[in-house]
């Protein structure tokens, strides 16, 4: 069996701030009242989670930009857009990150392309 130890709550009294008055110099006391606290709720707290469309579109660009296949690079592109396009929620925008994600990634692809050394003319 486990005992319980009952614990006395002691209120305490308001705390003083000192005021220095600018007129005369002398400090004035006021009485603080105590903080009203109000907890935090968060704006997305009723909202459903995210999709899962922001991991696939990271994925196809990270191997875009690492492995050098452009398509999926353009896969990347179709569901960045797919997602902005059925973007719901206000204040949040992940879905414009990973557009510009997915097309500098695979622009990054297209410049990095091996070309052939011009020859020199003789």
């Amino acid at each position: 069996m486990v005992e319980v130890e009952e614990v006395n709550v002691v209120e305490e009294e308001p705390k003083t701030v000192e005021k220095v008055n600018s007129n005369n110099g002398s400090a004035n006391s006021k009485k603080m009242e105590p903080l009203e606290f109000m907890p935090y709720v968060s704006p997305y707290l009723k909202q459903p989670p995210q999709d899962p469309i922001h991991f696939f579109v990271l994925v196809a660009s990270l191997l875009c930009f690492f492995m050098k296949y452009k398509v999926f690079g353009w896969v990347g592109v179709f569901l960045a857009a797919s997602g902005l396009a059925n973007h719901k929620y206000k204040g949040d925008y992940s879905a414009f990150s990973q557009m510009l994600v997915a097309v500098m990634s695979t622009a990054m692809v297209y410049v990095q392309e091996n070309f052939p050394e011009p020859q020199a003319q003789a």
